[in-house]
């Protein structure tokens, strides 16, 4: 995996560069707060929201009323009009769009590991943790997820439905290590 360092540089904006920004930030949050407010109207009348599709086509008509919006990005009013609808976008993709935030959120903990010099080990997804008894390994596939302790049949030990499931994903990632290190098998 490549690895960018990183470096913090302080930049002091001319009054010119301030007011300008100070500008670009207003109008945003004008943008913001104008279509946020549309938004909850019409779905307080109709139980309707508008799409991002007629937000942008308006938005268009409103910079002919306000030409003082036309002094901003359209970038930034995008960006704006596009986080006002994530609940949208969830509801017509569903957990398509609800994982992206948990793929970066390992892509970047991946990332951080292995700046520091850690291994990440990432557990299967249907990796049994919370139905294989971490004392004897046996795997319980009777458990629902409704029981939240439960005793194993094999050994008789109590468990904690989450306790056990963290026993078992700490052991998981001892046990990968040994293998990839050669230092042995199954912790």
């Amino acid at each position: 995996m490549k690895i960018h360092r990183a470096s913090k540089t302080r930049f002091y904006p001319t009054t010119k560069q301030q007011l300008k920004h100070h500008h670009h930030f207003n109008n945003t949050r004008y943008v913001y707060n104008h279509y946020l407010d549309l938004k909850t109207k019409q779905y307080k009348e109709t139980k309707k929201s508008y799409s991002f599709k007629e937000t942008s086509k308006d938005l268009t008509n409103h910079k002919k009323e306000k030409p003082w919006l036309n002094n901003s990005s359209r970038q930034a009013y995008t960006n704006k009009l596009k986080d006002l609808n994530t609940k949208g976008i969830i509801a017509r993709w569903g957990k398509k769009a609800s994982d992206q935030g948990w793929h970066e959120f390992t892509r970047q903990l991946q990332y951080k590991g292995t700046w520091y010099g850690c291994n990440i080990i990432k557990i299967p997804r249907f990796y049994p943790s919370s139905k294989t008894c971490s004392n004897c390994s046996t795997i319980n596939n009777k458990l629902t997820l409704k029981d939240r302790s439960w005793t194993c049949p094999a050994c008789g030990v109590d468990h904690d439905r989450d306790v056990n499931a963290a026993c078992n994903i700490f052991n998981y990632g001892r046990a990968d290590r040994k293998l990839r290190t050669g230092t042995g098998g199954l912790v």
